[in-house]
């Protein structure tokens, strides 16, 4: 009876360690730098459940912004303190398993409500002026020498983009986040 009752507590501990992951692919033909995917069947349910909107860019201009905007529901059964992480990654090659972070986890604010928004940016950086000053203090003036400006942009540029969401938390008594709008907008140079 013991071995019976270990067997069926173990094997509720593993499907409890399983979760739901819903993935949507998306192809940004082109010459198409936004899109706006509306759903309200989009749902995580249980803690790390987990829905990946991967964007296929077919652009060939290069990427210097990425702004998202994510609008998120109740279910059917309001919720306490519940929110999802979102964070954006790329990678060049659909066959590739490794995924650059673009924009790290943010949570969203606790989906108590319908209507609950979060937006997520990552603008172009660089640096205008990278050098290292020096002076000859043995002439009689001092002189200075700069090397050449470098300018280093942060890439943005990838073939695919993968918005990530998984839920921190599951309140009790919940029907979990629905997502209801995801706004995907590319800024090109």
């Amino acid at each position: 009876m013991k071995k019976i009752l270990l067997i069926i507590g173990l094997f509720a501990f593993i499907l409890q360690g399983f979760s739901q992951e819903t993935t949507v692919s998306i192809t940004m033909k082109n010459g198409v730098y936004y899109y706006e995917y509306k759903t309200d069947v989009d749902l995580v349910k249980t803690t790390n459940d987990t829905v990946d909107y991967v964007f296929q860019y077919q652009s060939p201009e290069f990427v210097k912004k990425v702004a998202i905007q994510i609008e998120m529901d109740t279910g059917d059964v309001p919720v306490g303190a519940e929110n999802i992480a979102w964070s954006l990654f790329g990678k060049e090659f659909e066959n590739d398993d490794t995924w650059v972070e673009i924009i790290a986890s943010t949570n969203s604010a606790d989906v108590t409500s319908d209507g609950i928004q979060l937006t997520l940016t990552s603008d172009y950086t660089e640096t205008i002026a990278s050098y290292v000053l020096t002076s000859d203090s043995t002439a009689e003036h001092a002189t200075w020498t700069a090397a050449a400006q470098t300018i280093t942009p942060f890439d943005k540029t990838y073939r695919y983009f993968r918005l990530r969401g998984i839920l921190e938390q599951t309140a009790s008594a919940t029907e979990g986040i629905t997502v209801d709008n995801v706004e995907f907008k590319l800024y090109i140079d």
